[in-house]
């Protein structure tokens, strides 16, 4: 019994402080830097577009960091990738350029040299120069303080390191380095990133002290307003508004988090329950030896206090066993999910965790000594030393109240499961569009300096190198590539967007739709076997020189041009006052998804990639079939076509696809774990109950089997007892989870939160599960002997 008891409480202690890690290090574990709750995140959106949130331009940036009062300081940040040139080949590294001043808002110094001037971002100065993280010093220089005023060759520009971040600062995630804004801008004559509409650095703010975060998104409203009256045809409309940097980088992350803390709160109550109810069973054995306890002197306070004792001794036992269990389960959970957390995260059982764990385990063992103890401590010494006196079970009705509790917290916490597992399953299930078997990935992204229309020159001359030389690769059947690929978080939401149509009186008119704009490559529909419904396709000659085309998805050509061909019309984007061209619309193709979530709502614009040109791009090569080797193949083409450019991310396509579903996946296994846990413990619990109640009706069964009752009728007495037990916990229950899934539902997209199959399914397990655990003690009634039941009376 103490093995049994032990392991419960390891098992209970253990799940609940390995999610408070989490919960701790994601929620609660002060961020690493100064004032952590002074920083926020700013983000602006559209109320005429009434799009999802965007980032900022960087003019708008400059404006609002100048006139601010409520913020100390304001940097903005755009994540790049280029490659790190080494030995003639490129190591891709990821980077971010940032404004002067991103590190003091972020309140953290160099280990080596310095950070960025306002000198080191001045347009025609010197502004090619680079701070360093610790890991890439360390890997790649080997730690060498003479670092500093080293040339870095890259794919973009060569960079002179002046210095080096601390150990574990890594913001935004990932970032292996930083360069100034100019340093690209210069190099790259990106002069759009100037303009308004291009919204896409990211901005963290320092409030000053004292300033609320609401006090702050107010001010920048009023700036943001006088912005769009001097600005109208780019800022009309457009709001800011700040987010603490912690819900920032989380996300979605935060409700999952939450869910699954109260999922494993509900286990560790089932495993309290499961404990007093054997301690309950201990104490029944026990009730002689308390009884003359009792008489001999013993106060009722001093009976409780020593089960109140032992109870402790044996959940530090569990508790150690169980901290010992936490700190496996946070070590080894990253390394089997690929996840990407906030570079600021370290999951591991940090003294807080480890002061939980305590608590948790000292108020276990008080909580279930404490009951145990009043209950057991209750019987009537001179009835219980009576010669031939039984004496009353020790709390029959709590036993049977705590066995009901584990069935109701059991049916809450594998109805939550079941829900997110159903709906992983449908989102597995979704039509994509294409069909991801048999193609293979890559992701390119080529330095290609040069003003607008010279970049898209050197880039299609780059891409159309590249496709023809992967073409020759044996095997491969078709290559196609595109700046947004599907199920890859570079196309992650699509924003309202004002879509024009020209009408068949030149009176054009306006769409309001989240829609996508990406560009192609000829061959990337066959590459990825999305149906071409109407027209045709894309072709080399749909270039700089030629009309301007566009190939529409049907749910967009159906949106634009209900009940009539879209082939032949003409449409255009109109991005906050920047309008592109008209282009004739030469196809239709299948709507694709590009993410399991999506809605049906968005609409795609396809573009030839040979007028609007690529950078960061991912080649998509269906292959006649699988075979080994193909990596190395793609990475000497590549070389063969530019040994500058690196070779990034080679994967197959079915891998994207399922790797955008980790979140979802990773919770529902983590919740069915603990689903299958309370409901193992429920069948243990009420097999423990009805174990002890056929123990103790030994007289009574043996009385009606004298009296002529079959074994079936003393089966059935305990089933019904199984049956009612059973019941009242589902009815409790299944309450309970409707009204947790309702809250759930916000996350459930392929499932609704009141799905009849999950209750229904979720019942029949816990009922099978009773009965299951009511088998054995049931078998055992029936074979009670009434002359030996009679005899031991």
């Amino acid at each position: 019994l103490t093995v049994v008891l032990v392991a419960v409480m390891a098992l209970g202690i253990g799940a609940t402080t390995a999610t408070f890690s989490v919960v701790y290090t994601l929620l609660l574990r002060p961020l690493p830097f100064p004032a952590p709750e002074e920083l926020v995140v700013l983000k602006t959106r559209s109320a005429v577009l009434r799009g999802t949130a965007r980032e900022v331009s960087l003019a708008d940036f400059e404006d609002l960091r100048r006139e601010a009062r409520l913020t100390l300081s304001m940097a903005a940040f755009q994540p790049r990738r280029f490659g790190l040139l080494e030995g003639g080949a490129a190591r891709a590294v990821e980077y971010a350029r940032v404004t002067p001043g991103f590190f003091e808002t972020l309140g953290i110094g160099p280990l080596l040299g310095r950070t960025f001037e306002p000198a080191d971002d001045q347009p025609g100065g010197d502004v090619h120069k680079a701070v360093l993280s610790y890991g890439l010093w360390r890997d790649r220089f080997g730690s060498d303080p003479a670092v500093l005023g080293r040339t870095l060759r890259t794919s973009v520009t060569s960079l002179v390191v002046v210095g080096v971040m601390p150990a574990g600062f890594a913001y935004p995630t990932g970032a292996q380095l930083w360069v100034p804004v100019q340093s690209l801008d210069q190099v790259r004559g990106l002069e759009r990133q100037r303009q308004r509409q291009d919204r896409t650095f990211q901005v963290v703010a320092r409030l000053a002290p004292h300033a609320r975060p609401a006090a702050a998104e107010a001010e920048l409203q009023a700036i943001a307003a006088a912005l769009a009256r001097q600005y109208p045809s780019t800022n009309e409309g457009m709001e800011p508004f700040v987010l603490p940097l912690r819900d920032a980088e989380l996300g979605d992350v935060r409700g999952y988090v939450r869910l699954l803390f109260a999922a494993v709160s509900l286990v560790l109550l089932v495993c309290v329950a499961n404990v007093t109810n054997l301690m309950l069973v201990r104490l029944a054995a026990r009730k002689r030896e308390l009884a003359v306890r009792s008489a001999l002197g013993a106060s009722r306070r001093q009976l409780v206090l020593g089960q109140v004792a032992e109870c402790v001794a044996l959940a530090s036992l569990g508790g150690f066993l169980g901290i010992g269990l936490a700190q496996f389960a946070v070590t080894a959970v990253p390394r089997a999910v690929a996840v990407r957390l906030p570079g600021w995260t370290s999951l591991a059982v940090h003294p807080p965790v480890l002061f939980f764990g305590v608590v948790v385990t000292l108020l276990t063992g008080a909580t279930v000594g404490l009951v145990s103890g009043l209950v057991g401590s209750r019987a009537n010494a001179n009835d219980v030393l009576k010669e031939g006196g039984r004496g009353s079970s020790a709390g029959g009705r709590l036993k049977s109240g705590l066995v009901v509790a584990e069935v109701a917290l059991a049916a809450v916490v594998l109805v939550s499961a079941v829900l997110l597992l159903r709906d992983l399953e449908r989102l597995r299930q979704v039509r994509l569009g294409f069909d991801p078997e048999g193609v293979v990935t890559v992701q390119l992204s080529p330095f290609v300096p040069g003003r607008e229309q010279e970049r898209i020159r050197k880039s299609t001359a780059y891409f159309e190198r590249m496709v023809s030389r992967l073409r020759e690769i044996p095997g491969v059947v078709a290559v196609g590539g595109t700046d947004k690929f599907p199920f890859t978080g570079t196309y992650a939401t699509r924003p309202t967007q004002a879509v024009e149509v020209r009408g068949d009186l030149q009176a054009d008119v306006v769409h309001r739709a989240p829609a996508g704009f990406i560009d192609v490559t000829p061959g990337y529909f066959e590459a990825m076997h999305i149906p071409l419904l109407e027209g045709r396709g894309f072709r080399e000659d749909d270039d700089l020189d030629a009309p301007w085309v566009i190939i529409l998805s049907e749910r967009a050509a159906a949106s634009l041009f209900p009940g009539r061909s879209a082939l032949g019309r003409q449409v255009r984007i109109n991005t906050a006052g920047v309008v592109d061209p008209w282009a004739t619309v030469v196809g239709v193709v299948g709507n694709v998804r590009y993410r399991a979530s999506d809605a049906d709502t968005a609409i795609e614009f396809y573009y030839p990639y040979k007028q609007y040109g690529l950078s960061t791009t991912r080649l998509a090569l269906r292959l006649a079939e699988a075979r080994p080797g193909l990596e190395a193949e793609i990475r000497k083409a590549a070389a063969d076509v530019d040994p500058e450019t690196p070779v990034e991310d080679v994967r197959a396509l079915g891998e994207l696809v399922s790797e955008t579903l980790w979140q979802r996946r990773a919770w529902s296994t983590l919740l069915s774990a603990f689903a299958l846990t309370a409901l193992v413990l429920a069948g243990l619990g009420l097999y423990g109950v009805l174990a002890f109640s056929v123990a103790e009706r030994t007289r009574e069964i043996g009385l009606r089997m004298a009296l002529g009752s079959l074994p079936r009728g003393v089966v059935a007495l305990v089933a019904r007892e199984t049956c009612w037990l059973v019941a009242q916990g589902l009815t409790l229950g299944l309450a309970a989870a409707a009204l947790v899934a309702r809250a759930l539902g916000s996350r459930l997209l392929g499932v609704r939160w009141f799905d009849p199959h999950t209750y229904v399914f979720v019942g029949l397990v816990l009922a099978a599960a009773g009965l299951l655990a009511a088998l054995l003690p049931a078998v055992r009634a029936a074979r009670v002997d009434p002359l030996i039941a009679l005899r031991a009376e």
